[in-house]
């Protein structure tokens, strides 16, 4: 016969507790396991296939029972109370996450990250094409090239005299038409120069030399030779 396991387990004690606790009286301790064995098995500190040879004894034997039952509701007690102690940790640990996570949204204003993240610096840079000659056709001569940082730029253009009014195109490519970064604006006349200011970025692109390209639009583009460094 198996015993204490299952709901088996639990009528078992009832009846124990009122029956095999006075039934079976043993005054002598005749055959008795001990009291650390008793304590062993009852608080699981031993093998199951070892301690099932107790059981016999336990059935035959008041005063082990009874023993045995008090070491058991005392192991069972203990075992709750850990279960208690791990699951209110637990609560606790999720309490205090929820409270540092809802203190950290209350201090970090909306959309702070993405501000953070979108901040340019451009770097001022003027360029002066009154004086600059423009590319002309593969095989022609190539002036001297203007000189840019790689970066993000703020670029103020001198445009050459007779410049019209209007929205200028501005791009930077190794191909006219073929962009690699783009902008657009109208110039204004300042002192007697006709200013457009763009900006650009350039940070993606690599160390070399590139076209300049500004045009009316619609019109024909007027390509510069432009370094990168």
């Amino acid at each position: 016969m198996k015993l204490f396991s299952g709901q088996e387990d639990r009528r078992v004690f009832e009846a124990g507790r009122r029956y095999f606790s006075t039934a079976f009286p043993n005054p002598n301790r005749v055959g008795c396991p001990g009291t650390e064995v008793l304590r062993a098995v009852a608080f699981r500190k031993m093998e199951r296939s070892r301690a099932k040879e107790y059981d016999p004894h336990l059935m035959e034997c008041s005063p082990c029972f009874v023993e045995y039952v008090a070491f058991r509701d005392q192991a069972l007690r203990q075992r709750r109370l850990r279960r208690l102690a791990v699951a209110a940790a637990i609560v606790v640990v999720c309490v205090g996450a929820w409270f540092v996570y809802k203190e950290r949204l209350l201090r970090t204003p909306t959309g702070q990250v993405a501000n953070h993240s979108t901040a340019v610096t451009y770097e001022p840079k003027l360029a002066d094409l009154r004086d600059q000659a423009p590319v002309r056709g593969a095989e022609g001569n190539t002036p001297v090239p203007l000189e840019f940082n790689r970066g993000p730029i703020a670029l103020t253009l001198y445009l050459p005299t007779g410049t019209e009014p209007g929205q200028y195109e501005v791009e930077v490519a190794e191909q006219l038409d073929r962009p690699l970064a783009r902008a657009s604006g109208s110039p204004t006349l300042q002192n007697g120069i006709a200013v457009l200011e763009v900006k650009l970025d350039l940070a993606n692109l690599h160390p070399g030399l590139y076209l300049l390209a500004v045009r009316q639009a619609g019109r024909t583009w007027a390509p510069y030779a432009v370094i990168l460094k």
